[in-house]
């Protein structure tokens, strides 16, 4: 039974070291934001905590409404355009306007807020299985602005990509294999004893 246990601890301590190493920078690069045409590369050589920025453009649009939107994010190394990213996902939603129309001054006010969730997520044959983070289909996006008023009517939108774990396939299949042999040797030692 300790060397069971032993070997199960053992085989889970080196696939969770050997899923966290990476030989070279990674980064997820958002190609594709709605409201701005801004493109953050963010590192993820070290892990992914979340990463937020702000954008501000002007708004035309006035009364309340849905659209949709998508982010296009890709997972690899430095260097994209040398090669095939590892990993390149879609995260979608929904973004609720309620834009007033502009006061006498020409001021509007008003909010939008949405969330999105994966919706596509392609691993390339490049990739090695333990070269894909366990965060990495777990990505949300979280978008909150306000309307500024002033002349130029500026929409002040907070983007945040947040990452929440789930658990790698390999893990798991190990995990499940660990499970197996304690209830088999416990099924086992009952038998004995009856």
């Amino acid at each position: 039974m300790r060397r069971t246990s032993l070997l199960l601890i053992g085989t889970l301590f080196s696939t969770a070291i050997a899923s966290e190493a990476k030989a070279e920078p990674m980064y997820l690069n958002v190609w594709q934001s709605p409201l701005s045409n801004y493109h953050p590369r963010i590192d993820v050589s070290n892990g992914f905590t979340g990463f937020s920025y702000m954008t501000g453009n002007p708004v035309y649009a006035t009364g309340q409404f849905d659209t949709p939107f998508s982010f296009h994010i890709t997972y690899g190394p430095q260097d994209i355009g040398a090669q095939t990213p590892y990993a390149s996902l879609d995260l979608t939603g929904n973004l609720h306007w309620e834009i007033s129309e502009s006061d006498s001054n020409g001021r509007k006010g008003g909010s939008i807020s949405g969330s999105g969730v994966l919706s596509y997520l392609r691993i390339f044959p490049t990739a090695d299985s333990l070269e894909i983070p366990s965060w990495l289909p777990g990505l949300t996006v979280e978008i909150s602005g306000i309307v500024t008023g002033g002349m130029q009517n500026l929409l002040e939108t907070t983007v945040t990509i947040t990452p929440h774990e789930t658990p790698e396939p390999t893990s798991l299949a190990v995990f499940g294999v660990g499970l197996g042999v304690l209830a088999f040797r416990a099924v086992r030692r009952s038998r004995r004893s009856a």
